[in-house]
């Protein structure tokens, strides 16, 4: 768990809440893979931290400054895997930086439902 922040002063950042009604979700048995076998496709084991990015490769999501802090968090916790499941204008830069920045970063397509 961290215990200080990695690139932001305190009071730096704004909350913005998810504008997503997370009770309209695609429920568990919708979905065509569970956690688990997302997990083992990937080669990423159950028990290690796996954070994601899931959104619009845009300007106004910064894809780019969340690569730039899984960097940072890959730096402190080898074993933190991270995904990106999104596409948009910025998907070449991101793929850039994240060869770049040296970190594995998966990218899952966005299904359809």
């Amino acid at each position: 768990m961290l215990q200080r922040p990695i690139c932001c002063a305190a009071g730096g950042f704004t909350v913005i809440r998810n504008g997503v009604d997370l009770g309209m979700a695609i429920p568990e048995s919708k979905a065509t893979e569970s956690s688990s076998e997302v997990r083992a496709r990937l080669g990423i084991p159950i028990t290690v931290p796996l954070i994601g990015f899931v959104g619009r490769l845009a300007d106004q999501k910064d894809p780019l400054r969340w690569i730039a802090v899984a960097e940072q968090l890959a730096s402190t916790d080898a074993s933190s895997h991270f995904v990106i499941i999104g596409d948009g204008d910025l998907r070449p830069q991101v793929e850039a930086a994240t060869a770049h920045h040296g970190v594995r970063v998966e990218e899952i397509e966005a299904s359809t439902y």
